[in-house]
Protein backbone atom coordinates (compact mmCIF):
# COMPACT_ATOMS: atom_id res chain seq x y z
CA UNK A 1 0.00 0.00 0.00
CA UNK A 2 3.01 2.43 0.87
CA UNK A 3 4.56 1.68 -2.69
CA UNK A 4 0.82 2.50 -4.63
CA UNK A 5 0.08 5.53 -2.67
CA UNK A 6 3.69 6.26 -2.95
CA UNK A 7 3.34 6.16 -6.91
CA UNK A 8 0.61 8.45 -7.07
CA UNK A 9 2.14 11.22 -4.89
CA UNK A 10 4.53 11.37 -6.84
CA UNK A 11 2.74 12.16 -9.89
CA UNK A 12 0.44 14.36 -8.41
CA UNK A 13 4.17 16.47 -7.41
CA UNK A 14 4.95 16.37 -10.63
CA UNK A 15 1.68 17.88 -12.11
CA UNK A 16 1.87 20.78 -10.08
CA UNK A 17 -1.27 19.79 -7.52
CA UNK A 18 -2.79 22.43 -5.71
CA UNK A 19 -4.91 20.17 -3.38
CA UNK A 20 -4.41 17.00 -1.90
CA UNK A 21 -6.64 14.27 0.60
CA UNK A 22 -4.94 10.80 1.58
CA UNK A 23 -7.12 9.13 3.64
CA UNK A 24 -5.74 5.33 5.12
CA UNK A 25 -7.89 2.92 7.04
CA UNK A 26 -7.40 4.02 10.49
CA UNK A 27 -7.21 0.29 11.55
CA UNK A 28 -3.75 -0.05 9.87
CA UNK A 29 -0.27 1.00 10.31
CA UNK A 30 0.08 4.59 8.90
CA UNK A 31 1.34 4.72 5.60
CA UNK A 32 4.85 6.35 5.27
CA UNK A 33 4.65 9.18 2.31
CA UNK A 34 7.45 10.05 0.08
CA UNK A 35 9.85 12.38 0.43
CA UNK A 36 9.16 14.80 -2.14
CA UNK A 37 5.71 15.36 -1.20
CA UNK A 38 6.61 17.31 1.50
CA UNK A 39 8.58 19.88 -0.51
CA UNK A 40 6.17 20.48 -3.42
CA UNK A 41 5.61 24.12 -4.12
CA UNK A 42 2.49 24.04 -5.75
CA UNK A 43 0.75 22.47 -2.67
CA UNK A 44 -2.37 25.16 -1.43
CA UNK A 45 -4.38 22.05 0.58
CA UNK A 46 -3.35 19.19 2.08
CA UNK A 47 -5.31 16.79 4.07
CA UNK A 48 -4.00 13.77 5.92
CA UNK A 49 -5.30 10.51 7.46
CA UNK A 50 -3.83 7.89 9.60
CA UNK A 51 -0.47 8.43 7.78
CA UNK A 52 3.02 8.51 9.00
CA UNK A 53 5.34 11.89 9.27
CA UNK A 54 8.65 10.45 10.28
CA UNK A 55 10.70 11.31 7.32
CA UNK A 56 9.06 15.01 6.98
CA UNK A 57 10.78 17.22 9.56
CA UNK A 58 13.79 17.59 7.92
CA UNK A 59 12.70 17.84 4.27
CA UNK A 60 9.44 20.55 4.27
CA UNK A 61 8.70 23.35 2.92
CA UNK A 62 5.63 24.60 2.36
CA UNK A 63 5.99 27.95 0.80
CA UNK A 64 2.15 27.99 -0.86
CA UNK A 65 -0.18 25.94 1.73
CA UNK A 66 -2.73 27.47 3.46
CA UNK A 67 -5.02 24.45 4.29
CA UNK A 68 -3.15 21.69 6.20
CA UNK A 69 -4.97 18.95 7.94
CA UNK A 70 -3.55 16.48 10.27
CA UNK A 71 -6.09 13.51 11.68
CA UNK A 72 -4.92 10.77 13.11
CA UNK A 73 -0.87 11.24 11.83
CA UNK A 74 2.40 9.54 13.35
CA UNK A 75 5.18 11.88 14.02
CA UNK A 76 8.84 11.43 14.45
CA UNK A 77 9.03 13.34 17.92
CA UNK A 78 7.75 16.14 19.68
CA UNK A 79 9.19 18.71 17.57
CA UNK A 80 8.43 17.51 14.67
CA UNK A 81 4.74 19.65 14.49
CA UNK A 82 6.49 22.73 15.28
CA UNK A 83 9.12 22.01 12.58
CA UNK A 84 6.78 21.37 10.04
CA UNK A 85 4.65 24.36 10.99
CA UNK A 86 7.40 26.77 10.78
CA UNK A 87 7.74 25.76 7.05
CA UNK A 88 4.46 26.79 5.98
CA UNK A 89 4.53 30.78 6.13
CA UNK A 90 1.00 31.49 4.49
CA UNK A 91 -0.86 28.74 6.51
CA UNK A 92 -4.58 29.99 7.61
CA UNK A 93 -6.71 26.96 8.30
CA UNK A 94 -4.75 24.27 10.71
CA UNK A 95 -6.64 20.78 12.21
CA UNK A 96 -5.26 18.69 14.48
CA UNK A 97 -6.83 15.22 15.53
CA UNK A 98 -4.61 13.35 18.11
CA UNK A 99 -4.07 9.56 18.43
CA UNK A 100 -2.88 7.64 20.53
CA UNK A 101 1.03 6.70 19.95
CA UNK A 102 1.30 9.84 17.80
CA UNK A 103 4.70 10.86 19.61
CA UNK A 104 3.26 13.76 21.46
CA UNK A 105 2.55 15.26 24.86
CA UNK A 106 2.08 18.64 23.67
CA UNK A 107 0.91 20.30 20.77
CA UNK A 108 2.42 23.11 20.16
CA UNK A 109 1.09 25.74 17.25
CA UNK A 110 2.87 28.77 16.50
CA UNK A 111 1.63 30.44 13.39
CA UNK A 112 1.44 34.00 12.51
CA UNK A 113 -1.26 34.51 9.88
CA UNK A 114 -2.57 31.19 11.06
CA UNK A 115 -6.91 32.56 10.90
CA UNK A 116 -9.00 29.19 11.74
CA UNK A 117 -7.64 26.01 14.39
CA UNK A 118 -9.27 22.96 15.44
CA UNK A 119 -7.30 20.83 17.85
CA UNK A 120 -8.99 17.59 19.10
CA UNK A 121 -8.30 15.10 21.58
CA UNK A 122 -11.39 12.72 22.25
CA UNK A 123 -9.94 9.20 22.42
CA UNK A 124 -9.80 7.59 25.80
CA UNK A 125 -6.49 5.37 24.79
CA UNK A 126 -3.97 8.13 25.31
CA UNK A 127 -1.99 7.27 28.74
CA UNK A 128 -0.56 10.27 31.09
CA UNK A 129 -1.86 13.21 32.85
CA UNK A 130 0.68 15.77 31.33
CA UNK A 131 -0.82 16.48 27.96
CA UNK A 132 -1.78 19.81 26.58
CA UNK A 133 -1.95 22.16 23.65
CA UNK A 134 0.48 25.57 23.27
CA UNK A 135 -0.99 28.11 20.81
CA UNK A 136 0.63 31.60 19.47
CA UNK A 137 -1.74 32.69 16.48
CA UNK A 138 -1.94 36.43 16.82
CA UNK A 139 -4.40 36.54 13.74
CA UNK A 140 -6.56 33.90 14.60
CA UNK A 141 -10.29 34.57 13.96
CA UNK A 142 -11.75 31.36 14.81
CA UNK A 143 -10.76 28.34 17.34
CA UNK A 144 -12.45 24.85 17.70
CA UNK A 145 -10.95 22.53 20.82
CA UNK A 146 -12.08 19.29 21.55
CA UNK A 147 -10.01 17.65 24.55
CA UNK A 148 -12.36 15.07 27.23
CA UNK A 149 -8.14 13.38 27.88
CA UNK A 150 -5.58 16.24 27.91
CA UNK A 151 -5.28 18.82 31.08
CA UNK A 152 -4.44 22.31 29.87
CA UNK A 153 -4.47 24.64 26.79
CA UNK A 154 -1.92 27.46 27.31
CA UNK A 155 -2.37 30.62 25.15
CA UNK A 156 0.19 33.06 24.67
CA UNK A 157 -1.60 35.68 21.73
CA UNK A 158 -5.03 35.79 20.36
CA UNK A 159 -6.44 38.96 20.16
CA UNK A 160 -8.90 38.78 17.25
CA UNK A 161 -10.57 35.41 17.82
CA UNK A 162 -14.39 36.24 16.74
CA UNK A 163 -15.86 32.84 17.18
CA UNK A 164 -14.72 29.66 19.69
CA UNK A 165 -15.62 26.14 20.41
CA UNK A 166 -14.28 25.16 23.62
CA UNK A 167 -15.17 21.42 24.81
CA UNK A 168 -12.81 20.70 27.54
CA UNK A 169 -12.28 18.22 31.34
CA UNK A 170 -9.79 20.69 31.97
CA UNK A 171 -9.96 21.92 36.23
CA UNK A 172 -8.35 25.31 34.92
CA UNK A 173 -9.79 27.26 31.79
CA UNK A 174 -8.50 30.91 32.89
CA UNK A 175 -5.36 31.31 30.61
CA UNK A 176 -7.94 29.97 28.01
CA UNK A 177 -11.07 31.60 28.26
CA UNK A 178 -9.17 34.83 29.59
CA UNK A 179 -7.54 35.29 25.96
CA UNK A 180 -11.02 35.33 24.19
CA UNK A 181 -12.67 38.57 25.11
CA UNK A 182 -12.84 39.60 21.79
CA UNK A 183 -15.25 36.80 21.18
CA UNK A 184 -18.32 37.13 19.85
CA UNK A 185 -19.72 33.64 18.99
CA UNK A 186 -19.34 31.33 22.22
CA UNK A 187 -19.78 27.99 22.50
CA UNK A 188 -18.85 26.06 25.90
CA UNK A 189 -18.72 22.80 27.70
CA UNK A 190 -16.42 23.15 30.80
CA UNK A 191 -16.74 21.16 34.20
CA UNK A 192 -15.63 24.11 36.36
CA UNK A 193 -17.08 27.58 36.66
CA UNK A 194 -15.07 29.17 39.17
CA UNK A 195 -11.52 28.48 37.67
CA UNK A 196 -13.68 29.21 33.93
CA UNK A 197 -12.12 32.27 33.38
CA UNK A 198 -10.30 35.10 35.62
CA UNK A 199 -12.49 37.44 37.46
CA UNK A 200 -13.07 40.99 35.84
CA UNK A 201 -13.17 39.78 32.43
CA UNK A 202 -15.75 40.86 30.85
CA UNK A 203 -16.87 39.39 26.94
CA UNK A 204 -17.67 43.08 25.47
CA UNK A 205 -18.29 41.62 22.21
CA UNK A 206 -20.48 38.57 22.78
CA UNK A 207 -23.37 38.17 21.11
CA UNK A 208 -24.16 34.66 20.99
CA UNK A 209 -23.76 31.96 23.43
CA UNK A 210 -24.16 28.36 23.43
CA UNK A 211 -23.75 26.57 26.65
CA UNK A 212 -23.77 22.68 27.68
CA UNK A 213 -25.32 21.73 31.27
CA UNK A 214 -23.84 18.16 31.42
CA UNK A 215 -21.84 19.45 34.15
CA UNK A 216 -22.72 19.63 37.47
CA UNK A 217 -23.10 23.23 38.62
CA UNK A 218 -23.33 24.39 34.86
CA UNK A 219 -25.85 27.52 36.14
CA UNK A 220 -23.02 28.45 38.27
CA UNK A 221 -20.76 29.26 34.80
CA UNK A 222 -23.93 30.49 33.21
CA UNK A 223 -24.82 33.33 35.96
CA UNK A 224 -21.19 34.73 36.01
CA UNK A 225 -21.35 34.60 31.81
CA UNK A 226 -24.83 36.62 31.97
CA UNK A 227 -23.47 39.10 33.94
CA UNK A 228 -19.90 39.58 31.97
CA UNK A 229 -21.71 39.53 28.63
CA UNK A 230 -23.59 43.21 28.39
CA UNK A 231 -24.20 42.97 24.44
CA UNK A 232 -25.32 39.28 24.57
CA UNK A 233 -28.68 38.60 22.17
CA UNK A 234 -28.62 34.87 21.65
CA UNK A 235 -28.64 32.17 24.58
CA UNK A 236 -28.97 28.54 23.54
CA UNK A 237 -28.72 25.99 26.28
CA UNK A 238 -28.52 22.23 25.56
CA UNK A 239 -26.87 19.17 27.33
CA UNK A 240 -24.65 18.12 24.41
CA UNK A 241 -23.14 14.52 26.45
CA UNK A 242 -24.03 12.48 29.17
CA UNK A 243 -23.85 14.13 32.59
CA UNK A 244 -20.18 13.98 33.45
CA UNK A 245 -20.79 13.53 37.10
CA UNK A 246 -24.06 13.33 39.47
CA UNK A 247 -25.68 16.60 39.78
CA UNK A 248 -25.06 17.97 43.40
CA UNK A 249 -28.12 19.15 45.44
CA UNK A 250 -27.89 22.61 45.14
CA UNK A 251 -29.84 25.82 44.85
CA UNK A 252 -29.28 28.11 41.34
CA UNK A 253 -28.87 31.65 42.69
CA UNK A 254 -29.38 34.49 40.58
CA UNK A 255 -27.01 36.76 39.83
CA UNK A 256 -25.81 39.16 42.62
CA UNK A 257 -26.00 42.49 41.77
CA UNK A 258 -29.27 42.83 39.21
CA UNK A 259 -27.26 46.01 37.24
CA UNK A 260 -29.31 47.67 34.80
CA UNK A 261 -29.48 46.36 31.49
CA UNK A 262 -28.97 42.79 32.13
CA UNK A 263 -30.42 40.78 29.69
CA UNK A 264 -31.45 44.03 27.87
CA UNK A 265 -30.18 42.93 24.48
CA UNK A 266 -31.24 39.04 24.32
CA UNK A 267 -33.44 38.34 21.90
CA UNK A 268 -33.45 34.59 21.01
CA UNK A 269 -33.56 31.92 24.26
CA UNK A 270 -33.40 28.42 22.95
CA UNK A 271 -33.40 25.44 25.28
CA UNK A 272 -33.11 21.92 23.69
CA UNK A 273 -33.44 18.76 25.61
CA UNK A 274 -35.26 20.40 28.92
CA UNK A 275 -36.15 18.37 31.64
CA UNK A 276 -37.97 21.28 33.76
CA UNK A 277 -36.30 20.00 36.83
CA UNK A 278 -35.97 22.77 40.06
CA UNK A 279 -32.32 24.44 38.83
CA UNK A 280 -33.69 24.25 35.28
CA UNK A 281 -37.21 26.05 35.77
CA UNK A 282 -35.59 28.71 37.75
CA UNK A 283 -33.01 29.70 35.51
CA UNK A 284 -35.79 29.51 32.73
CA UNK A 285 -38.03 31.71 34.62
CA UNK A 286 -35.47 34.37 35.29
CA UNK A 287 -34.73 34.83 31.81
CA UNK A 288 -37.78 35.33 30.77
CA UNK A 289 -38.41 37.69 33.14
CA UNK A 290 -35.27 40.11 33.01
CA UNK A 291 -34.99 39.52 28.91
CA UNK A 292 -36.98 43.05 28.18
CA UNK A 293 -36.34 42.39 24.13
CA UNK A 294 -36.85 39.10 24.03
CA UNK A 295 -38.51 38.02 20.85
CA UNK A 296 -38.72 34.10 21.12
CA UNK A 297 -37.84 31.61 23.64
CA UNK A 298 -38.19 28.09 22.46
CA UNK A 299 -38.26 25.35 24.66
CA UNK A 300 -37.41 21.66 23.59
CA UNK A 301 -37.75 19.09 26.43
CA UNK A 302 -36.30 15.58 26.12
CA UNK A 303 -37.45 13.08 24.14
CA UNK A 304 -38.04 10.71 27.12
CA UNK A 305 -40.70 13.41 28.98
CA UNK A 306 -44.19 11.98 28.45
CA UNK A 307 -47.03 13.86 26.95
CA UNK A 308 -48.32 15.08 30.85
CA UNK A 309 -44.61 15.83 32.26
CA UNK A 310 -44.44 18.16 28.88
CA UNK A 311 -47.81 19.86 29.62
CA UNK A 312 -46.99 20.48 33.30
CA UNK A 313 -43.46 22.51 31.73
CA UNK A 314 -45.20 23.85 29.27
CA UNK A 315 -47.85 24.77 32.27
CA UNK A 316 -45.11 26.32 34.49
CA UNK A 317 -43.30 28.73 32.16
CA UNK A 318 -46.12 30.08 30.50
CA UNK A 319 -47.95 31.17 34.12
CA UNK A 320 -44.11 32.89 34.52
CA UNK A 321 -43.83 36.37 34.37
CA UNK A 322 -42.14 37.91 31.19
CA UNK A 323 -40.34 40.82 31.31
CA UNK A 324 -41.31 41.27 27.02
CA UNK A 325 -44.87 42.13 26.49
CA UNK A 326 -43.77 40.91 22.62
CA UNK A 327 -41.86 37.23 23.71
CA UNK A 328 -43.62 34.45 21.90
CA UNK A 329 -42.86 30.79 23.51
CA UNK A 330 -42.54 28.39 21.46
CA UNK A 331 -42.99 25.12 22.92
CA UNK A 332 -42.43 21.33 21.50
CA UNK A 333 -44.61 19.23 22.55
CA UNK A 334 -44.32 16.11 20.52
Amino acid sequence: ADVDIGVWVRIAVDRCVRELSISYCSGEEPIRLPKCLFTCKTLVVLKLENMSLLDASSYVCFQSLKTLHLLDVKYLDEQSLPQILSCCSSLEDLVVQRCPGDNLKIVTVNAMCLKTLSLQKSSQDFEGDDDGFLIDAPKLKRLDIEDYWGCFCYVENMPEVVEAKVDVIYKNTEKLLGSLTSVKRLSLCLITSDAAYPAGTIFSQLVHLKLCTCAPRWWELLTRLIEDSPKLQVLVLRQKHIRRAPSPRAIWKQPVSLRKGLLSDLTIFKWELYEGSQEQKEVAIFILKHATRLKKAFISPKSTSTLLEKHEMLKELSSSRRGSSSCELLFDCT
